[in-house]
């Protein structure tokens, strides 16, 4: 049972780092990422995910279009997202 959990731990962290690699879009001169999306309940679900990996971030919206935007500020504070989040086009 214990590798089991280790397991679907990993599977939840590569399906983060896809979801962001695809998603994200790195502010460095605000240090965060954001993901912009019509979605806000999946939104949300990525964001409790996050929160169960220690990683905290917030929702917001709905925007002037809709939208929504998960933000995880701080980005540096999370190594592990701001290499995925260095490797991004950098938004001006």
């Amino acid at each position: 049972m214990g590798s089991r959990i280790f397991e679907l731990a990993d599977k939840k962290i590569e399906w983060l780092r896809a979801f962001i690699r695809d998603e994200g879009h790195y502010e460095p001169q605000y240090n965060r990422l954001r993901v912009k999306s019509m979605n806000r309940r999946g939104l949300e679900g990525v964001r409790k995910l996050l929160n169960e990996l220690d990683v905290e971030a917030n929702t917001t919206g709905p925007n002037c279009d809709d939208s929504h935007y998960l933000t995880i500020s701080g980005v540096d504070d999370y190594p592990d997202i701001l290499r995925i989040a260095e490797k991004k086009p950098k938004v001006k």
